[in-house]
């Protein structure tokens, strides 16, 4: 199949084998994006479906332009998503090539939801922008908001990379892990209210 909209892969989830939330998280969150090309693989007996302990094998596999993910409302979406996204009968991954992601531009990210049941996503990703989108994406994600005293009026200028690695329990958002790094390359940060400034 090809040059359809992402959200009608919502029809080939195995529905009445998935939590509830599970599947109102996917539908509510695999919100947009045109598919380039993909294809459907079904076999075995569907008695078995979805085949965890083998005998068969369930596996959609959609070439992605302009995808948009919104895999939690405290987090900035990702957009743009230029990829492939694989949906089997027990989990789901994004691979982008590209995408954005409030005022970053990403390449090579993952995000995974290695089995549907557990309602864990996890993502990886790099990304690379001036000093100001990457404060923005920080004030609008839960770890700029955990140290908004640090970013309230800050001000940045030139190149920045951000490395990110989430582990979001979605059922229980309190045990949510975030890991990564922040590097400057010849940017500025200026903290006008402290009086600070770092080249």
């Amino acid at each position: 199949f090809q040059d359809g909209n992402v959200a009608v892969l919502d029809r080939y989830l195995p529905r009445r084998h998935l939590p509830p939330a599970t599947a109102n998280w996917l539908k509510a969150s695999v919100q947009d994006g045109r598919i380039r090309d993909g294809q459907l693989v079904l076999r075995g007996d569907l008695e078995r479906f979805p085949f965890r302990d083998g005998g068969g094998e369930f596996r959609v596999i959609a070439g992605i332009e302009e995808g948009v993910l919104r895999f939690h409302p405290d987090w900035p979406e990702l957009e743009a998503i230029d990829g492939q996204l694989t949906l089997t009968g027990t989990g789901f991954r994004v691979d982008a090539r590209s995408a954005r992601s409030g005022g970053l531009t990403l390449a090579e990210t993952r995000v995974e939801m290695a089995d549907y049941r557990d309602l864990v996503l996890v993502a990886e990703g790099q990304g690379r922008g001036e000093h100001q989108g990457a404060l923005d994406y920080l004030a609008h994600a839960p770890p700029g908001k955990a140290v908004r005293v640090l970013l309230d009026g800050a001000r940045g200028s030139g190149p920045v990379r951000l490395d990110l690695s989430l582990r979001l329990p979605l059922r229980n958002m309190r045990q949510a892990r975030v890991g990564g790094a922040f590097h400057w390359d010849g940017a500025r940060l200026e903290q006008p209210v402290w009086g600070v400034a770092l080249d």
